[in-house]
C-alpha cells in the first residue's frame, strides 16, 4: 500500500493493525515524506524521502528566474532526487 503521505501511511497502519491484519507480513505499507513520526511509531514506516530543502529551495530559484524573466512562461518540470528509507513497515 503506497499512501500519498506519511500521515496517511500512519492512519493506515492503526487501520490495518486495528482489522488484525499484520504489517508487513500480511501487507506493507510505505509512506511519502519522512516525517519525523515515521519512525515514532511501531512497526516503523518505510517511506520516501523527497529531500524537502533540496525541493523547496529549486523551486525558490525557478520562482527568481520567472519573476526576472522578460520572456512568457513556458511549461516545464524537473526530476528531482529522493530515497527509499527502509525501515520495518515494508
Amino acid at each position: 500500500m503506497f499512501p500519498s503521505n506519511d500521515l496517511m501511511a500512519v492512519g493506515a497502519i492503526n487501520a490495518i493493525l486495528d482489522g488484525g491484519i499484520r504489517v508487513p507480513e500480511d501487507i506493507a505499507v510505505v509512506g511519502f515524506d519522512n516525517i519525523d513520526a515515521a519512525t515514532m511509531i511501531r512497526p516503523q514506516l518505510t517511506t520516501v524521502d523527497p529531500f524537502k530543502t533540496y525541493v523547496g529551495k529549486r523551486a525558490a530559484e525557478l520562482l527568481i528566474e520567472r519573476i526576472q524573466s522578460k520572456e512568457a512562461l513556458k511549461k516545464s518540470w524537473e526530476e528531482t532526487p529522493f530515497e527509499l528509507v527502509i525501515r520495518q513497515s515494508a
